[in-house]
């Protein structure tokens, strides 16, 4: 079979795309591309465009890249026709099963948008943690840690030193100290995190991260020219129970999307319900 390919890439059409959106050519039917007497047109090419602006030469590329895969897609679709018997061209069951499952989901995802998740108290999910407690056993180790960086030649006071090792909150002068010399400092906003995050972009290494815990309250390291100190606050070890706050937000979103499915279950049922009792439908073992 020959395939007759037409390309025509319009220069007024590339400097439109590369000017934001502006007004549409005045010949939105101008043929772009065509493959066997299928039509790619200026239009067509007008709605894929993306939302954001593009440089005229981005915009070129774009429209450049887009004409040739359309015509990949068609010469690829006229050789299946070629190829394939009329019986393995007919995709109707196909795409009636297709259709179906996107209708179900778009119906679905409009449904759930209208489920009341105000039931999901701070108290339901603790009492879920309390109920569950094997599933929050950590797979890693945590810590609350504050994390201080200072330049490599700075001597750092005894007292300044020293406070880092007793308990938070550091006195007023330590933090003065901190925030007029130190290149970074984090807190992680007091929160939960991965032990093994704080040193991704650090070439300290470590072997026993259980001693290293327990027998440390501050690990100090060099790297990149830079006096890192990390403070230990707390810290729980791999395989033990999981604090409530490190796990809130995961078990809020396991408690909404129970809920959701015991929704659309629930809507299910009582449409097979509804249509039972109305005789709606008829089934052979009915």
């Amino acid at each position: 079979m020959l395939f007759k390919i037409k390309i025509v890439i319009l220069p007024l059409f590339i400097m439109f795309f590369g000017s934001c959106n502006q007004t549409q050519p005045e010949n939105s039917e101008d043929i772009m591309a065509s493959v066997n007497g299928k039509y790619l047109k200026a239009a067509d090419l007008n709605s894929i465009m993306p939302v954001y602006p593009l440089s005229e030469e981005d915009s070129a590329q774009f429209v450049e890249t887009y004409i040739k895969d359309w015509i990949k897609q068609q010469l690829l679709v006229a050789e299946a026709k070629k190829v394939l018997s009329d019986e393995e061209q007919d995709v109707s069951k196909e795409l009636e099963q297709y259709k179906q499952q996107l209708l179900i989901h778009k119906y679905k995802n409009k449904k759930v948008n209208s489920v009341n998740v105000s039931g999901i108290t701070e108290d339901s999910i603790a009492a879920y943690y309390e109920a569950n407690i094997e599933k929050f056993l950590l797979a890693f180790p945590i810590v609350k840690v504050k994390y201080i960086v200072f330049p490599l030649e700075m001597d750092i006071p005894q007292n300044i030193s020293n406070a880092f090792k007793s308990s938070p909150p550091f006195p007023e002068d330590v933090n003065d100290y901190i925030f007029s010399y130190a290149t970074n400092y984090d807190d992680f906003n007091n929160q939960w995190i991965y032990f093994k995050n704080l040193f991704q972009n650090t070439k300290y290494a470590h072997e026993n991260v259980v001693d290293l815990l327990e027998q440390n309250k501050i690990i100090d390291f060099e790297n990149n020219n830079e006096k890192h100190i990390i403070i230990i606050e707390d810290y729980r070890l791999t395989g033990e129970q999981s604090p409530l706050d490190f796990v809130k937000d995961r078990i809020r979103n396991m408690l909404i999307n129970n809920k959701k499915i015991d929704f659309l279950r629930e809507i299910k049922d009582s449409l097979y319900n509804h249509a039972l009792k109305y005789n709606n439908f008829k089934a052979s073992n009915q």
